[in-house]
């Protein structure tokens, strides 16, 4: 009989996301009215019970609007990139930090293609900037000449004023996020984002110093049901079809 192993790798067979409910959100919220108004204490089978006291009621229902906000992502459609809502952002790809990156090389090329392919679509870009760091790579910085560059000490971009007031005029939904390290910019980024904008992280254009940290990084990202997509998967995406007319000048890009 052979013995069962498990493997500890970061990446592991599993859905990229969690089962979502089959509940669409406007059952949900009739059946939570329905659950509230049984729950009632003026409720005529709440009354002939008698024996369930009013604060258990109130602290059963109080619970049940918080389970139903931790829930309420799950019930949610997963959007589409769509180059009429679309941003990309490019986090502190610089020159003092990039050498120590793990794939540096592939990170750089698949953040080339995705500068270059903004640029096709008329798709804005915001870059980040960490302080001391460096000034970003001239290679990224020459195809993007109209990006809003921002300039922070925080790990998280929403956490500088300056960036979430540049992000708020582009008035668009969906973040498509590259850029590095994984596990600290690009991370605590992409979870303070998740709460008003619709994420997907690049996988093949972000990475940090050591892989570890990145594919754990990765991972929980996932498990907090932000999309994990790559390069090519993001263009086509935002393409939809191959009728448009940019879609030779990027399918150029798809085959450098």
């Amino acid at each position: 009989m052979q013995s069962l192993s498990f493997s500890h790798a970061p990446f592991v067979d599993r859905p990229q996301n969690p089962p979502r409910l089959a509940l669409p959100p406007v059952k949900f919220v009739v059946a939570f009215s329905f659950m509230s108004a049984f729950t009632c204490p003026r409720h005529p089978l709440i009354r002939r019970a008698g024996k369930i006291s009013n604060t258990r009621i109130y602290a059963f229902m109080i619970s049940f609007v918080f389970s139903a906000f931790k829930l309420f992502p799950y019930f949610m459609p997963m959007r589409m990139l769509s180059r009429e809502n679309t941003i990309l952002l490019i986090v502190d790809v610089q020159q003092k930090l990039m050498p120590y990156i793990e794939n540096n090389k592939k990170v750089i090329k698949n953040i080339t293609k995705l500068a270059k392919f903004a640029g096709i679509m008329n798709i804005p870009v915001i870059i980040s900037e960490q302080k001391n760091l460096g000034s970003i790579l001239p290679e990224i910085k020459s195809l993007v000449p109209n990006a809003i560059h921002v300039e922070k000490e925080e790990f998280s971009c929403f956490d500088n004023k300056d960036f979430v007031k540049s992000l708020g005029k582009l008035k668009k939904t969906d973040i498509l996020i590259a850029g590095v390290e994984t596990h600290i910019c690009v991370m605590q980024t992409a979870l303070q984002a998740m709460k008003k904008y619709s994420i997907q992280i690049v996988s093949d254009a972000t990475s940090s110093r050591k892989s570890g940290d990145a594919a754990i990084a990765i991972l929980r990202m996932k498990t907090e049901r932000i999309t994990i997509t790559t390069t090519e998967t993001a263009m086509f995406e935002v393409m939809k079809k191959s009728s448009i007319k940019e879609f030779k000048d990027v399918l150029e890009i798809v085959k450098a």
